[in-house]
């Protein structure tokens, strides 16, 4: 399925009881998704149901990822929506700060970040050091205090993406809730 469905979260969320039926829900940073049925014995996908049809694939901003090593040879990587039709030049950003100190980006549809990104704004998503899943070496960095170090990780980013993406390092601001 994640062959079929290339750049989006696919999970297999049900099934009959001999197995023979699947549903197949797919989303993405970009894509709101759909539901699909999955004969096995067939082998068809069946798009069931679209989520969110109202929204215009054409309109929604592109997600990509992107990941860079830092001058001390840490790796951050995240996600980062560019506005289709940016209001301002250079173009001002919103850093989305994680829950919790240790979320990864989510992989999933988000409106409130494609908003942002209608607003004229690039959105960055941002692994911070010491989120889960990315290693030792990338927790280990966490000893001289995990603050300042995501701190160091969000200029970090800015300043790398700033040149890409025509960003106003003079206007970014944080966006978070939690920590």
């Amino acid at each position: 399925f994640e062959q079929t469905f290339p750049g989006l979260s696919v999970k297999i969320t049900d099934w009959d009881e001999a197995g023979r039926r699947f549903i197949v829900t797919t989303e993405g940073p970009s894509d709101p998704g759909a539901i699909f049925i999955f004969d096995r014995e067939k082998k068809k996908l069946l798009e069931f149901v679209r989520r969110a049809p109202w929204i215009d694939a054409a309109r929604v901003n592109p997600t990509r990822p992107f990941s860079y090593t830092t001058k001390d040879g840490a790796r951050l990587s995240g996600l980062i929506m560019a506005p289709r039709q940016p209001r301002l030049k250079p173009i001002p950003m919103v850093v989305v700060c994680p829950d919790l100190p240790w979320q990864r980006v989510r992989s999933e549809f988000q409106a409130e970040v494609q908003a942002l990104a209608d607003m004229g704004f690039v959105v960055v998503q941002l692994n911070g050091r010491g989120a889960w899943g990315l290693g030792l070496k990338q927790r280990q960095s966490l000893t001289g205090g995990y603050d300042q170090v995501q701190v160091d990780d969000v200029v970090a980013a800015v300043t790398h993406l700033q040149t890409i993406f025509q960003v106003n390092a003079r206007r970014v601001a944080l966006l978070g809730r939690g920590h």
